[in-house]
């Protein structure tokens, strides 16, 4: 005989999967914006990677990401910039070859900023001609961490919306048979 009986109570959703399809879209739009907001901090390079989105259901779980295609040189250089370098020397590929280049270099992304400004190098200006340069290094941009963090609390209050909306529309579109 049984003392005490615990039972779960479980909410009944009709039509969860209308549920579901409004919150991927609320996900789908958040990406966008990171997706726009990548794209502000690719706008002045001369060689930039394409910023794909994607939404996809894994498990019962509905994970939005915005992701980066190009080839390997590009992608290594978004690293570099992103994810900052260490000191390194760079040489000449060839032998007897010295290194040449413009003097003034103006960066064109700065450290917890996702908008780049015009940049680079100033091809008009005086040259250095060197055969090994001891280069500084590269501060991170962290624009991955920057963004995410911009972008958290409305995110969430997005997903706590979209769940609202998406319980209500179930409910009132009744029970699928």
């Amino acid at each position: 005989m049984a003392f005490m009986r615990f039972e779960a109570i479980t909410a009944k959703i009709p039509r969860i999967k209308l549920m579901r399809r409004i919150i991927e879209i609320a996900v789908l739009e958040e990406v966008q914006v990171a997706q726009r907001e990548l794209g502000q901090f690719f706008m002045t390079w001369d060689g930039k990677p394409d910023v794909n989105v994607k939404v996809e259901t894994i498990g019962d779980r509905i994970v939005g990401a915005a992701y980066l295609a190009g080839d390997e040189g590009i992608l290594d250089i978004v690293k570099w910039v992103v994810y900052g370098t260490s000191r390194h020397d760079i040489t000449p590929r060839g032998e007897g070859y010295p290194l040449r280049f413009p003097e003034t270099f103006t960066p064109r992304t700065q450290p917890g900023v996702i908008q780049s400004v015009p940049g680079g190098k100033d091809w008009g200006g005086e040259w250095t001609v060197a055969y090994q340069v001891d280069h500084p290094g590269n501060e991170p941009r962290d624009t991955f961490r920057v963004i995410a963090d911009n972008r958290r609390k409305f995110f969430r209050l997005k997903m706590v919306r979209a769940v609202a909306r998406g319980l209500a529309r179930a409910v009132r579109s009744g029970v699928k048979r």
